[in-house]
Protein backbone atom coordinates (compact mmCIF):
# COMPACT_ATOMS: atom_id res chain seq x y z
CA UNK A 1 0.00 0.00 0.00
CA UNK A 2 2.87 2.40 0.55
CA UNK A 3 3.71 2.44 -3.17
CA UNK A 4 0.12 3.34 -3.93
CA UNK A 5 0.23 6.17 -1.40
CA UNK A 6 3.49 7.44 -2.87
CA UNK A 7 1.98 7.38 -6.35
CA UNK A 8 -1.09 9.31 -5.18
CA UNK A 9 1.15 11.87 -3.50
CA UNK A 10 3.17 12.36 -6.69
CA UNK A 11 -0.03 12.77 -8.71
CA UNK A 12 -1.29 15.43 -6.30
CA UNK A 13 2.04 17.27 -6.48
CA UNK A 14 2.04 17.24 -10.27
CA UNK A 15 -1.58 18.44 -10.42
CA UNK A 16 -0.82 21.33 -8.10
CA UNK A 17 2.28 22.18 -10.13
CA UNK A 18 0.26 22.22 -13.37
CA UNK A 19 -2.43 24.42 -11.80
CA UNK A 20 0.23 26.83 -10.54
CA UNK A 21 1.67 27.13 -14.06
CA UNK A 22 -1.77 27.76 -15.55
CA UNK A 23 -2.59 30.51 -13.06
CA UNK A 24 -2.45 33.96 -14.70
CA UNK A 25 0.35 36.21 -13.60
CA UNK A 26 -1.58 39.44 -13.39
CA UNK A 27 1.15 41.43 -11.69
CA UNK A 28 3.60 41.11 -14.58
CA UNK A 29 0.83 41.83 -17.07
CA UNK A 30 -0.12 44.98 -15.18
CA UNK A 31 3.49 46.12 -15.11
CA UNK A 32 3.74 45.64 -18.86
CA UNK A 33 0.61 47.72 -19.47
CA UNK A 34 1.98 50.41 -17.17
CA UNK A 35 5.26 50.50 -19.06
CA UNK A 36 3.48 50.73 -22.41
CA UNK A 37 1.34 53.56 -21.05
CA UNK A 38 4.45 55.40 -19.84
CA UNK A 39 6.11 55.04 -23.24
CA UNK A 40 3.05 56.35 -25.07
CA UNK A 41 2.75 59.31 -22.70
CA UNK A 42 6.46 60.02 -23.18
CA UNK A 43 6.11 60.12 -26.97
CA UNK A 44 2.96 62.25 -26.96
CA UNK A 45 4.34 64.73 -24.44
CA UNK A 46 7.56 65.22 -26.40
CA UNK A 47 5.69 65.67 -29.67
CA UNK A 48 3.29 68.21 -28.18
CA UNK A 49 6.17 70.14 -26.63
CA UNK A 50 8.07 70.10 -29.93
CA UNK A 51 5.07 71.37 -31.89
CA UNK A 52 4.28 74.13 -29.40
CA UNK A 53 7.86 75.38 -29.15
CA UNK A 54 8.35 75.13 -32.91
CA UNK A 55 5.19 77.08 -33.68
CA UNK A 56 6.06 79.75 -31.13
CA UNK A 57 9.54 80.20 -32.59
CA UNK A 58 8.14 80.31 -36.13
CA UNK A 59 5.67 82.97 -35.08
CA UNK A 60 8.31 84.99 -33.21
CA UNK A 61 10.84 84.94 -36.05
CA UNK A 62 8.12 85.02 -38.76
CA UNK A 63 9.41 81.95 -40.57
CA UNK A 64 7.54 79.18 -42.35
CA UNK A 65 7.68 75.96 -40.32
CA UNK A 66 11.48 75.82 -40.14
CA UNK A 67 11.56 75.77 -36.35
CA UNK A 68 8.56 73.44 -36.25
CA UNK A 69 10.46 70.82 -38.23
CA UNK A 70 13.64 71.32 -36.21
CA UNK A 71 11.81 71.11 -32.88
CA UNK A 72 9.88 68.02 -34.01
CA UNK A 73 13.12 66.28 -34.94
CA UNK A 74 14.67 67.17 -31.58
CA UNK A 75 11.56 66.07 -29.70
CA UNK A 76 11.51 62.69 -31.47
CA UNK A 77 15.19 62.20 -30.67
CA UNK A 78 14.59 63.14 -27.03
CA UNK A 79 11.62 60.77 -26.76
CA UNK A 80 13.63 57.88 -28.22
CA UNK A 81 16.55 58.64 -25.91
CA UNK A 82 14.31 58.60 -22.85
CA UNK A 83 12.57 55.39 -23.92
CA UNK A 84 15.91 53.65 -24.51
CA UNK A 85 17.20 54.89 -21.15
CA UNK A 86 14.16 53.39 -19.44
CA UNK A 87 14.07 50.15 -21.45
CA UNK A 88 14.53 47.97 -18.36
CA UNK A 89 10.91 48.79 -17.45
CA UNK A 90 9.65 46.16 -19.86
Amino acid sequence: MSKLDELEQKIKELKSKIQAEKAPKSSSKGLRYGAIFNISIEIVAHLIAGVVVGLMLDKYFQTKNIFLIICLIFSIIAACKNIIAGKNIL
